[in-house]
């Protein structure tokens, strides 16, 4: 008996070095390495669902992008592989360059009207917190709130990178997550992953699959 063909999804993750997956340079070598969450969430579809869908994960991440260059790059390259969902995990790089939050999320929100317009489910992601610089914890947390109130209110879906990686009680990002307080180690990148097929990848496949 033949078996039916499977289905296939695309989805285009788009953002900064935490897209990238990007690790610091540690000695001796000296030589950053490069852990995407893309790879390990694509490694849990297959793991629970390679019989019955075909999923591609683009990684389209640019370290230090800014959210204002995102949308030269919807239009251009997330829009030629046609994606049927975007992740968005970005902003991290606007705050540190001093951008107040408000510039970052009209920004972002310019980048999901786009994405949405174009018949692209959407992922939004809240931003993870830091470790050593406690002034750039309060604007992320307002981002974050902005970032999903903007999910709630278009019934997009809303991965809460923060909740899964930060200390409760000092809201600072987990110290076995980071070796620099801001980018993510291995165990931090596979983090955002769990964290994003969870609560929205998970759920799609869910509800296209049954």
């Amino acid at each position: 008996m033949t078996k039916p063909d499977r289905a296939k999804l695309v989805f285009a993750a788009i953002g900064d070095s935490l897209t990238v997956g990007y690790q610091p340079p540690e000695a001796p070598t000296l030589t950053p390495r490069f852990t995407p969450y893309t790879d390990f969430l694509k490694n849990m579809v297959d793991a629970e669902w390679s019989d019955r869908v075909d999923t591609v994960f683009h990684n389209l991440g640019v370290c230090g992008e800014l959210t204002s260059d995102m949308m030269t790059q919807v239009d251009t390259e997330v829009v030629s592989l046609s994606p049927d969902y975007a992740i968005v995990l970005a902003g991290g790089s606007d705050i540190w360059q001093g951008y107040t939050v408000e510039e970052v999320a009209q920004n972002l929100f310019n980048v999901y009207e786009a994405l949405r317009s174009r018949g692209i489910g959407l992922i939004c992601c809240s931003l993870p917190s830091v470790l050593g610089f406690d002034e750039q914890i309060l604007p992320r947390i307002r981002l974050n709130k902005l970032i999903e109130g903007y999910a709630r209110a278009t019934r997009s879906f809303f991965a809460d990178i923060f909740k899964a990686t930060i200390d409760p009680m000092s809201l600072r990002l987990r110290e076995d997550l980071s070796s620099d307080g801001v980018h993510l180690n291995e165990a931090g990148y596979l983090e955002v992953a769990k964290t994003i097929y969870a609560e929205a990848v998970k759920p799609i496949l869910e509800e296209r699959l049954g």
